[in-house]
């Protein structure tokens, strides 16, 4: 589905997308909200190669926090074993990481922080 819609970013509880002149017919927007209120889905991102579904956001004020959630990517991430550390040290960039652990078949699930 998300495929065929050409948004960069689209946020299921406030029903708002970029770029914002985009529209989507009010069906399309109810089968993207029950699909993703499903599986708690907040935010559904364009990404290369795939997609990233958060499903939860934790900030520290408006510049710096994580996420967490699901990427869909038809190229292979790199992964480490487990997510429960966050995103190693030496993985981080400028201040904020991604890091991802392999769900099988081009699924991951995916913790970020800034």
């Amino acid at each position: 589905m998300a495929d065929h819609d050409h948004f960069e970013v689209l946020w299921i509880r406030t029903h708002e997308m970029q770029p914002s002149d985009m529209m989507l017919p009010d069906q399309r927007w109810r089968d993207y909200d029950r699909l993703c209120r499903t599986i708690h889905v907040s935010r559904v991102e364009h990404i290369a190669n795939g997609l990233e579904l958060d499903v939860g956001f934790d900030s520290v004020n408006f510049t710096h926090g994580s996420a967490k959630g699901y990427v869909f990517s038809r190229k292979q991430l790199p992964t480490v074993p487990s997510l429960d550390e966050g995103v190693p040290e030496a993985d981080k960039r400028e201040g904020w990481g991604i890091a991802y652990r392999m769900l099988g078949a081009g699924w991951y699930l995916f913790v970020r922080e800034d």
